[in-house]
């Protein structure tokens, strides 16, 4: 139920390799999904375990 106009806040905990990539990549991953900020902390908001080639990594998205 989210508008392309919300401002979400993404947040992701995974394995080293997932929130090695989110730290250096957050930025780049940020702007593809329209959010303010991702970052790699407890998620927050709406969370689902995602499988991401092959890596186990819990998103939360939330408006803000």
């Amino acid at each position: 139920d989210f508008n392309v106009t919300d401002h979400i806040h993404v947040t992701v905990q995974g394995s080293e390799k997932i929130n090695a990539i989110v730290a250096v990549r957050g930025a780049e991953v940020a702007g593809d999904v329209l959010a303010d900020e991702i970052a790699v902390s407890e998620p927050q908001g709406h969370v689902k375990t995602w499988d991401v080639n092959g890596e186990e990594a819990v998103i939360g998205v939330e408006v803000v």
